[in-house]
């Protein structure tokens, strides 16, 4: 993907829609704060570089409720939320990656979180090859709404030995210690990943669980094979 994110944001990689009974083509970005808004977010935080991407991104929400805080030397996707301390303020969070977006789920996201008093509800897939991905391990589930909801035990970013395929999706309800997780496994010019924080968090006794998708879409933008399917699913899906 590299020859079109080298000027423009994933972001704004545009996916098909129905509006008003027409197929048209939006960015990512609209669909994903579209979904988070139905749940009742109204404030957005954006992490960003100082790139040119980054400007035509802010260009594009220019009448959202969006502030910006910019991540000056970029240390893996953990150090990015710890960027987004200072907007947050003590509150529970929803957080999300810019390159995927979900066609549902979102309002159970919110009511496993609240339902559990967790400090972390996450969605979860199966995958074949857990080497790729964040994955987790359970410990117990139960059943939420027809979705396995699982206990966490632990989490590692791309295990190279592991008897679980439940991977991680970037879609994310977090309390404020997962900030005291991040800040107790940061380590100077050394990428922090934000799967290192959640299992700190669990090793500390946080309530943490997954959330297994069961009729939910996963629309990646990140890499072409996906791309191209999400296109073909939102285009199938949009008469």
């Amino acid at each position: 993907m590299r020859y079109i994110t080298n000027v423009l944001p994933k972001a704004l990689l545009p996916i098909f829609e129905n509006e008003d009974g027409t197929r048209v083509m939006v960015p990512i970005v609209n669909h994903t704060m579209r979904s988070l808004k139905s749940i009742g977010v109204e404030e957005f935080c954006v992490v960003i570089d100082s790139s040119k991407r980054s400007r035509l991104l802010q260009d594009h929400l220019k009448n959202e409720r969006v502030s910006y805080l910019k991540q000056k030397n970029p240390r893996g996707f953990g150090d990015a939320v710890l960027v987004s301390e200072e907007f947050v303020k003590g509150d529970p969070i929803i957080l999300h990656t810019d390159d995927i977006t979900l066609t549902g789920g979102y309002a159970l996201l919110l009511k496993v979180f609240e339902q559990k008093d967790a400090n972390a509800v996450f969605f979860l897939r199966k995958v074949s090859d857990p080497s790729k991905y964040g994955i987790v391990n359970a410990s117990g589930s139960e059943k939420i709404d027809g979705h396995e909801v699982y206990k966490i035990s632990s989490a590692e970013e791309k295990p190279g030995k592991t008897e679980s395929n439940l991977a991680i999706v970037g879609v994310y309800a977090f309390s404020p210690k997962i900030f005291t997780a991040l800040r107790s496994d940061h380590k100077e010019g050394v990428e922090l990943a934000l799967t290192s924080g959640i299992n700190t968090l669990v090793k500390a006794g946080g309530k943490v669980y997954g959330i297994l998708m069961k009729d939910e879409q996963r629309l990646n933008v990140g890499d072409p094979d996906s791309y191209f399917k999400a296109l073909e699913y939102t285009f199938k899906n949009s008469k």
